[in-house]
């Protein structure tokens, strides 16, 4: 059985940056993670993503310049 583990979570109104061990469903995530920050500063977002070989997410959502 494999588990969902998040390793780390920051968020500010210079962006929002998260890890996530054994991600499942990464594109939907990580556009709700997207959408939530963007609703919470009332700003556009760029967002940059990658899923490890481990089955990691690391997303970082930041504000547009």
């Amino acid at each position: 059985m494999l588990y969902v583990a998040l390793r780390e979570f920051k968020i500010g109104s210079e962006g929002l940056r998260m890890r996530l061990d054994n991600a499942t469903m990464h594109l939907l995530l990580t556009g709700m993670l997207q959408g939530v920050f963007d609703a919470t500063y009332d700003v556009d977002s760029n967002v940059e993503w990658k899923l490890t070989e481990e089955e990691s997410l690391e997303a970082e959502v930041q504000p547009c310049a």
